[in-house]
């Protein structure tokens, strides 16, 4: 029987998240720690953007405008003198996803990538 995944995944190292703070303070017996890794941030969010999520939240059960219609509208009225328009701008769920789209537009079969090394190591994935 054929193995469902790829052979060479199985050498793969799974990702390894942070040590969350609660864990932290419980270890050191510590309280108030600001986490540094782990790409968070330690400042919490924007005041801003929890009364943003909190608006939201009336519609949250809608699908939103999968093409970011209105956001692509305003990041190019930002930069209006430097000629980007809205059809320019592709939104994505961070680089990792842009990168990706990227590649599936200007990249072919049997075409040659090269990846600096180690480049984002995300655990070995």
């Amino acid at each position: 029987m054929r193995p469902l995944f790829a052979p060479h995944l199985s050498s793969l190292l799974p990702y390894v998240p942070g040590k969350p703070i609660e864990e932290t303070e419980r270890e050191y017996g510590v309280h108030d720690v600001a986490k540094l890794a782990s790409n968070e941030n330690c400042l919490g969010p924007s005041p801003k953007a929890v009364a943003a999520l909190r608006a939201f939240l009336s519609h949250g059960h809608l699908y939103p405008d999968a093409g970011g219609f209105y956001l692509k509208e305003r990041l190019a009225a930002l930069h209006v003198g430097h000629g980007v328009t809205s059809r320019q701008l592709v939104l994505g769920n961070g680089t990792n996803e842009l990168i990706t789209l990227l590649g599936r537009a200007l990249l072919g079969p049997g075409d040659t990538v090269a990846q600096d090394d180690p480049g984002d190591d995300r655990g070995g994935q």
